[in-house]
């Protein structure tokens, strides 16, 4: 449900490519940004000054763009630690960043007026292109991929997973099995904090037997349990973005009925940060505590 967006800087020569920056990515929109900011902002600043924008547009663009290169903007622009090492060494331009970063990993979606692989347009993105559009909600089957499939974009962008979920468990979880499995495919990933109201017993067995040979080198994992009915809703949370699940992390068997689909949202950075708050609370008041450490 997130999304990773290239975006030609010489788009830039024209005042509403500026406007989707400033409006469309972020936390909350399931869409970010992505470039190497310093040379990107360069070559848009080219792209400005030989436009015909109007003289006070065209300056609000250009602090945007000093800001950008002094590294003192950053609301919906971000480069992975992965691509930031696919993109060290003499940079050319931008589409030969933009193709070497194709090798490494494609884009959700790359807009640019000239005609690139599977490029949208700003007529494209007004027209709700499929590429661009981000649903606020998805319904998927309770199967461990398709759950795992959902958050997996946002996974991609990020350094540390929150998982809440007041009833999960750690022991023979398929879904966590799905999680484990793909970790080598989140190079970015450098921590996991699983926190639930379920006590598992002898977790540090439990994670040794099930999960500690999928674990990369470099990743840390930690379980922390809370009281019972401290929490009630699931949470998947990173530092790029937050989902909010309508039932937990576990597979379960068809039964014909609504319930079988699990209902993911977007959530805000203000409930997202609220629940970073409320558990930091519970383990400050050892209400909660960390049950397991690696």
């Amino acid at each position: 449900m997130y999304k990773e967006i290239a975006l030609n800087p010489a788009c830039l020569s024209e005042y509403h490519y500026y406007g989707l920056i400033k409006k469309d990515f972020g936390f909350e929109k399931g869409r970010y940004l992505v470039l190497s900011a310093r040379e990107w902002a360069r070559e848009a600043m080219l792209a400005v000054k030989a436009s015909d924008i109007q003289p006070i547009k065209k300056t609000s663009i250009k602090r945007f763009l000093n800001k950008l290169q002094k590294g003192k903007y950053s609301e919906g622009v971000l480069l992975p630690n992965d691509r930031s090492h696919n993109a060290k060494g003499a940079y050319e331009s931008w589409d030969t960043w933009w193709k070497s970063q194709m090798t490494n990993r494609k884009f959700s979606a790359t807009v640019s007026e000239t005609k690139l692989e599977d490029c949208i347009s700003f007529e494209d993105i007004i027209d709700d292109s499929d590429k661009w559009y981000v649903k606020p909600s998805v319904r998927v089957n309770k199967t461990p991929k398709e759950i795992v499939d959902s958050f997996i974009s946002l996974l991609v962008l990020s350094e540390r997973l929150l998982i809440v979920d007041p009833y999960l468990s750690i022991s023979s979880n398929k879904v966590l099995i799905e999680l484990f499995t793909r970790l080598n495919q989140l190079p970015n990933i450098k921590r996991i904090t699983i926190a639930s109201a379920i006590k598992t017993k002898n977790p540090g067995s439990a994670f040794k037997s099930q999960y500690e040979k999928m674990l990369p080198e470099g990743i840390n994992f930690e379980l922390i349990e809370f009281p019972d009915k401290y929490f009630h809703d699931r949470y998947v949370i990173t530092e790029r973005g937050a989902l909010q699940l309508g039932q937990g992390l576990k597979d379960e068997l068809e039964k014909g009925a609504h319930a079988d689909k699990l209902g993911i949202h977007l959530v805000s950075e203000e409930d997202a940060n609220s629940v970073h708050k409320s558990l930091k609370e519970a383990l400050d008041e050892r209400k909660a505590s960390v049950a397991l450490s690696k």
